[in-house]
C-alpha cells in the first residue's frame, strides 16, 4: 500500500496486484484470497464454489447430492445434480463417487 516503507499485505480476503495503491480489492468470485503471499485471487477449485469475498478454497463445498467439475464455481446453483444412476455420498466432489 502506498506510504509505506515495507509492502503491507492485504486483509485476507482482498487483494492487490499492483504497486502504489493505496488500497486493496474484494476478491471475485470463483476465487479465493488467503493468507498467502499470491497477489492475486486463486482459482476456487473443482467441487467448491466461492463468491466474493471467500477466504479459504474449501469453505463452501457442493453439497452431498451434488459435484462440480469445472473451477471458478461462483455459487451452489452453480453445483451439478448427481445424475441417475449414479451418487455423490461426500461434500466437495469433483465428480460423482460411484454408479449403481
Amino acid at each position: 500500500l502506498l506510504n509505506t516503507s515495507t509492502p503491507t499485505l492485504c486483509p485476507i480476503g482482498q487483494y492487490n496486484n499492483k504497486t502504489g495503491q493505496t488500497s486493496c480489492n474484494i476478491c471475485p468470485a470463483g476465487f479465493y484470497c488467503d493468507a498467502s503471499l499470491s497477489p492475486n485471487p486463486i482459482s476456487c477449485p473443482a467441487g467448491y464454489y466461492c463468491p466474493s469475498n471467500t477466504t479459504v478454497a474449501t469453505s463452501n463445498p457442493c453439497p452431498i447430492g451434488s459435484y462440480g467439475t469445472s473451477p471458478n464455481l461462483v455459487t451452489r446453483s452453480n453445483c451439478s445434480l448427481c445424475p441417475p444412476g449414479s451418487y455423490c455420498d461426500a461434500e466437495g466432489l469433483s465428480s460423482p463417487t460411484g454408479y449403481y
